[in-house]
């Protein structure tokens, strides 16, 4: 039998230590306070950081270019969900 895991909430002093060990078949889902916008963090077999910024209220992406970024750190992440989100959002791994 299969079963399949469940998201599980972070607390935002959470997130560094769970981005740094994020596996390749795992992620993390970043949803913003406002309801507006909704980020999906994955990390690449290369170790490079995979994020997607979606528009939940449009059900379309931000932009019509590919809005998926590559970037190099842990630092990196968290600076790009700051610039992207006014309110703390909330983190779920899956």
């Amino acid at each position: 039998m299969v079963s399949l895991r469940r998201s599980r909430t972070l607390k935002p002093r959470e997130l560094p230590r769970v981005l740094k060990s994020l596996e390749v078949d795992e992620g993390i889902r970043v949803d913003g306070a406002d309801a507006g916008l909704r980020m999906f963090v994955s990390k690449s077999h290369s170790g490079l950081f995979a994020i997607e910024l979606v528009d939940k209220l449009a059900r379309n992406r931000v932009s019509n270019e590919s809005n998926i970024q590559y970037l190099n750190s842990v630092n990196d992440v968290l600076l790009h969900i700051r610039s992207n989100f006014k309110k703390e959002p909330s983190y779920y791994v899956y």
